[in-house]
């Protein structure tokens, strides 16, 4: 789980909500997450074609990113 969320989200502080919302999810929902997990390929493959293309900021307004999409930063 650490090194998911250390990749993922990288900053500190959106580890610390992810963190504290999990233990807080998992208190109302009585269901325990484990630490360890593996992450489909293919969900991952499939999602990196759509995810970084295209933003939708709102309904009817959305950018489309043509070119290296990798320069784009995520918050």
């Amino acid at each position: 789980m650490n090194e998911f969320a250390n990749e993922v989200m990288e900053h500190p502080e959106v580890i610390e909500s992810f963190n504290q919302y999990k233990s807080v999810w998992q208190q109302a929902y009585e269901i325990d997450i484990p630490d360890n997990f593996t992450i489909s390929d293919s969900a991952v493959k499939k999602q990196a074609r759509a995810f970084k293309s295209i933003i939708k900021l709102d309904k009817n307004f959305h950018i489309y990113v043509h070119g290296n999409s990798d320069l784009i930063l995520f918050y």
